[in-house]
């Protein structure tokens, strides 16, 4: 399996619309620690419940004489406005999921292409043993990319 590259006016109008989707949704962007992302996540909602919500809209706009006290005029006004962040947010959540999976699904193919090529080149440039000028610096130069430390496994930044 091979993966084409995207031609460099197509791959530089998606990289200029994903800058533009970011500048458009960073004055909107909540700053929360982990500590609260982490207390929020066993109360979230997920995309299953919009339907749920929809109908608490529809109760709490026409019977809030049924409600308990605790959910206030400022509660029930915030509501929909909340509904509506969650419902926007989520259509873009799904969209960026489905943009994600595809430039991952490149970024893994390719790479695993490119790794797989690339160890075997190095393989046969260390087999070559100096013996064509030229290959032996490329092959120092390789080697550094193997040279880490167990801590700096995942980076392909060579150790120092």
């Amino acid at each position: 399996m091979s993966a084409p590259p995207m031609p460099p006016a197509e791959h530089a109008k998606f990289m200029d619309a994903l800058r533009q989707a970011l500048s458009i949704a960073k004055p909107y962007q909540l700053d929360i620690t982990d500590a609260e992302r982490t207390s929020m996540a066993p109360k979230a909602m997920g995309r299953e419940s919009i339907p749920f919500a929809q109908e608490a809209r529809a109760l709490l706009t026409n019977h809030p004489e049924v409600l308990r006290r605790t959910i206030t005029d400022a509660v029930i006004a915030d509501y929909p406005v909340q509904l509506e962040v969650f419902e926007q947010s989520d259509e873009a959540a799904e969209m960026l999921a489905t943009i994600g999976d595809i430039v991952k699904t490149r970024r893994l193919v390719s790479g695993v292409r490119v790794m797989t090529t690339g160890r075997d080149s190095y393989k046969d440039g260390q087999n070559d043993r100096g013996r064509t000028p030229g290959v032996k610096p490329i092959i120092d130069r390789m080697s550094l990319r193997f040279n880490r430390s167990a801590e700096d496994d995942d980076s392909d930044t060579p150790k120092s």
